[in-house]
């Protein structure tokens, strides 16, 4: 219902409805007439279900990402190719106190100025230093993760901003999280000519860019900077002023183009080799992944989630 009526405002569709939005009554008729496509979900532990990653939907995400590299005409444009996902940073080594950012990097080594968000409603100007990290944008929320409407304007005053000089269209890989996914995301990103492929649920340890490879090193020279905050300032607690410090430390020297480009290649995207993927992380159901590369024409069912980059000229609900 939240979704529904959320199209039916974006799109102007409210006289197609007896009460200006969709009711109850139809909700459930479209459940009926779309039975054989949608199907309930169950709730697993995440542990098992990237413990469960088949080499048929790592088949299908290869031949997808495949496919909209083709036809965007960017098998051979790096700067084009930009991967984000958010991670926390914690504020000590051993206290479960963090910041979260989001980090967006492109093919060829680029990492865009970081998008940080606070645990908090309400920004104070001290939070925010303007000439720490150049460019960087920040955000609250109450959780102090991403959510919708932060997503909403990571994309409208950070990513689109920051990417207007390059040639469209542009390629954004993200994770398949319900904060990526809205109308009026998916309006603004066709709106700028932004692509954006959704990876499969479940497969960011073994797909996910960033987290194949960049946040890794990243992690680990944060790590070191806590070390020695921790020693210069006698254990005086990180505060959020000293978090945007230290972080411009680790941005300045540890999201080089060095520590940024391999992790596209090591997760097969740029260059584009499935055959990347270890064979030993996935369950064997009888798929070639490496026969992605032979057989691209035969593309199967995506498990990933994928907003055209095309404007739509017709919109209806059924």
């Amino acid at each position: 219902m939240k979704y529904g009526t959320e199209y039916v405002n974006l799109l102007d569709l409210q006289s197609r409805f007896r009460f200006g939005a969709p009711t109850k009554e139809w909700y459930y008729g479209f459940i009926k007439r779309w039975s054989h496509r949608l199907k309930t979900m169950k709730s697993i532990r995440l542990e098992k279900l990237r413990a469960g990653v088949t080499k048929e939907v790592v088949n299908g995400w290869f031949l997808k990402l495949h496919s909209v590299l083709k036809k965007l005409d960017l098998l051979d444009k790096p700067s084009n190719i930009f991967n984000a996902d958010e991670s926390d940073f914690g504020f000590t080594v051993e206290v479960e106190n963090h910041t979260t950012v989001l980090l967006t990097t492109s093919a060829d080594g680029t990492c865009l100025p970081p998008y940080i968000i606070c645990k908090s409603l309400r920004l104070y100007d001290q939070w925010c230093p303007k000439n720490v990290i150049s460019g960087a944008v920040y955000n609250g929320t109450e959780s102090g993760w991403i959510d919708e409407n932060c997503f909403y304007e990571y994309l409208s005053k950070s990513f689109i901003p920051k990417t207007h000089h390059i040639a469209r269209p542009l390629l954004l890989i993200l994770d398949n999280h319900s904060t990526h996914l809205s109308i009026r995301t998916a309006k603004l990103a066709i709106k700028h000519n932004v692509h954006i492929l959704c990876l499969p649920s479940h497969s960011t340890h073994l797909l996910q860019p960033l987290d194949v490879y960049t946040f890794k090193y990243v992690k680990t020279q944060w790590r070191n900077l806590l070390w020695e905050f921790n020693k210069s300032s006698r254990n005086k607690t990180l505060d959020k002023p000293d978090f945007v410090k230290l972080f411009a430390k680790l941005y300045d020297y540890a999201l080089l183009p060095a520590h940024c480009s391999p992790s596209l290649a090591k997760a097969g995207i740029f260059p584009y080799d499935p055959r990347i993927i270890r064979q030993d992380k996935l369950i064997n159901n009888g798929v070639n992944v490496s026969g992605c590369i032979e057989n691209q024409n035969s593309i199967q069912r995506s498990l990933s989630v994928e907003y055209e980059s095309t404007s739509r000229n017709e919109h209806s609900i059924s």
